[in-house]
């Protein structure tokens, strides 16, 4: 019964609300419509910055703001601290060669010859490379252990691929396969022989 009169009550009062609507145009100032930018009033550069920090990286305060981030308090969404952190441009790189370049993996289905006649496992591997005097060789690892070193060569971009750092395996005859491995910098190739 408490809730069908308070739903009542707020009946009530919004009906009695005067219309916020005009029933005419009558009360619109034409005047200002027709001169609206016949006499501007520039805003300096002084006023427009202190109305936007007014506004800006302010908190928003509410009851039902302060629940969500009670709820919400291990979201950085809703960590003060962690937005100043990460959220100023001092702190973003500035090129995307200076973002940490994760190895690409790449899995090799059978046992393999390295460039040295060694025989190496199957399995899945990280891939990366090193230049020396303009000699490439890419290194296959398994976490942060060093597998195999194998020679390579420069190779001509590939544009259709859909990542930019990528490595990745094909079949050239039934018992050679070229890896390709590509970065920001180069892409290089190097052949492993498939152990029969």
């Amino acid at each position: 019964m408490k809730y069908f009169c308070v739903v009542i009550f707020i009946a009530v009062v919004f009906s009695l609300q005067p219309a916020f609507a005009a029933d005419d145009m009558m009360d619109l100032d034409y005047e200002f419509i027709d001169n609206a930018f016949s006499n501007p009033n520039p805003t300096t550069n002084k006023q427009f910055e202190e109305v936007m920090k007014q506004y800006e990286n302010r908190e928003p305060n509410g009851l039902f703001y302060k629940i969500k981030k009670f709820f919400n308090r291990n979201n950085p969404e809703y960590d003060k601290d962690f937005k100043k952190k990460y959220e100023k441009p001092n702190n973003q790189p500035l090129r995307i060669k200076d973002t940490p370049e994760s190895k690409p993996a790449v899995t090799i289905g059978a046992n393999f010859y390295d460039s040295k006649g060694n025989i190496i496992q199957a399995g899945h591997y990280q891939a990366d490379y090193k230049e020396e005097n303009g000699n490439y060789t890419i290194t296959l690892l398994q976490g942060t252990t060093r597998i195999v070193d194998i020679k390579a060569i420069p190779h001509e971009d590939n544009w259709e691929e859909a990542a930019v750092v990528y490595c990745r395996t094909e079949n050239v005859r039934d018992d050679l396969i070229r890896i390709i491995y590509s970065n920001l910098d180069l892409t290089i190739q190097g052949y492993v022989q498939l152990d029969k």
